[in-house]
């Protein structure tokens, strides 16, 4: 029998939080410095750049989710040693994300990065590719529930990226370097992390399916991943992508007004992926009351900071960037109430994938991208088009997920009678 590692540890989302709030606020301290140094326009280009690295990175986090529900502890009797499954795979997935970013550039990067080309394109493709090995040992250790250390690459990371762009700033305004800056963490975390995790992990884990089922789950995992980047991470791209008759400073505005107000929920919560699959595995007897106290949280947690943004959200936003970016304080409110509906599907995502409903967490993920970039296509004003496809999109997939889920409970229930 393998090791019972308890798995309902109150300190561990407290610990993984605090490391996110760590990386998080350090991410949070960027965008606006970036702003204010390199202007609207300036700004509009790097993010461009930061959308679509992190809409790559959150397809790929599918990778950590799926790796943390099929690790299990090894029993410490056993004689053979395990079979390197989890790394075999990383190294194979990681050396084909990077030959296939950088092969497919020609097709895409003229009109993605128009003026930098490929200044931004091998940055791109090194951290995506690097970003499969964090994905893999972050998932290893979920599944070990080695939460110390979960924390310490969450924190490393994001505290790491923001040394790196603040030491270039005052030098160049160069986005090549400052792209290299931001992807240079996913290569250094891994191994400034890696000798203080490796005696917890070599020969102490193994995978509950083989290299073929394992791609399979991962493949279908990360379709639904690649839905969540389009509607977070990506979402400045996809706006930016069908707004060719706004103004490149309105867009800038209202992307960082996106980025910044969206990111207190939604960061915390994509944070919690893996923990939410590990914790609602545990809470499979009582799915609907452990996935309604995480909604509540959600819940309240965005009526307060939507309330807050409405009265000093736009003071705020001046005083850290300048007037150049004012959004009206009813706008940026809205934007943080859509963040607790996307907060929301990041909390029913991993609920189903806990009980390896794997077409339907694709399934609500695919709806809300979807119904999201179809709702920015049609005219209307740019506010109106960003709050209306941000608020629409997520509830559709919440509507998915809680039919999925509501199907496979009422099934358990009928099996067992």
């Amino acid at each position: 029998m393998s090791d019972v590692i308890p798995v309902k540890r109150p300190s561990a989302a407290v610990l993984i939080l605090l490391a996110t709030v760590l990386a998080g606020g350090s991410g949070y301290l960027l965008m606006p410095l970036v702003a204010a140094d390199l202007g609207p326009e300036g700004y509009t280009a790097f993010a461009v750049f930061w959308a679509a690295l992190y809409l790559i990175i959150s397809a790929l986090s599918g990778v950590q989710q799926e790796i943390a529900r099929a690790t299990r502890p090894r029993s410490v009797s056993a004689q053979v040693p395990a079979r390197p499954v989890a790394r075999n795979f990383a190294v194979v997935v990681a050396a084909a994300v990077l030959v296939v970013t950088v092969a497919s550039a020609p097709l895409w990067m003229g009109t993605v990065f128009p003026a930098q080309g490929w200044s931004l394109v091998w940055p791109l493709a090194v951290g995506v590719s690097a970003y499969v090995i964090v994905a893999v040992v972050s998932g290893v250790l979920y599944g070990l529930r080695v939460w110390p250390f979960i924390a310490a690459l969450i924190a490393v990371d994001g505290v790491l990226r923001l040394v790196l762009v603040l030491a270039l700033l005052p030098f160049t305004s160069n986005l090549g370097l400052i792209a290299c800056a931001v992807a240079a963490p996913f290569v250094l975390t891994p191994l400034l992390v890696w000798p203080f995790v490796r005696r917890h992990v070599v020969n102490k884990s193994e995978l509950d399916v083989t290299f073929r089922p394992l791609a399979w789950n991962v493949a279908r995992t990360v379709v639904g991943s690649t839905s969540t980047g389009v509607l977070i991470s990506g979402f400045p791209l996809f706006l930016g992508a069908t707004s060719g008759d706004e103004s490149v400073s309105a867009v800038g505005a209202l992307i960082l007004a996106i980025t910044l107000t969206r990111a207190p929920i939604v960061v915390a919560v994509m944070s919690l992926q893996s923990y939410l699959v590990i914790h609602f595995q545990a809470q499979a007897a009582a799915a609907w009351p452990a996935l309604l106290r995480v909604l509540a949280l959600i819940g309240a947690a965005t009526l307060v900071l939507s309330a807050l943004t409405y009265w000093v959200g736009s003071p705020a936003l001046a005083l850290l960037v300048g007037p150049k970016y004012f959004l009206e304080g009813s706008v940026l409110a809205l934007l943080v109430a859509s963040a607790g509906l996307v907060g929301a599907l990041c909390a029913t995502g991993p609920a189903v994938l806990a009980r390896s409903q794997h077409m339907v967490f694709t399934a609500g993920w695919v709806v809300a991208a979807a119904s999201t970039v179809f709702l920015l296509l049609v005219p209307g004003e740019l506010e109106t088009r960003a709050i209306v496809a941000l608020a629409v999109g997520p509830t559709l997939g919440l509507l998915v997920h809680g039919v999925g889920l509501r199907r496979s409970l009422d099934a358990n229930r009928s099996g067992s009678r």
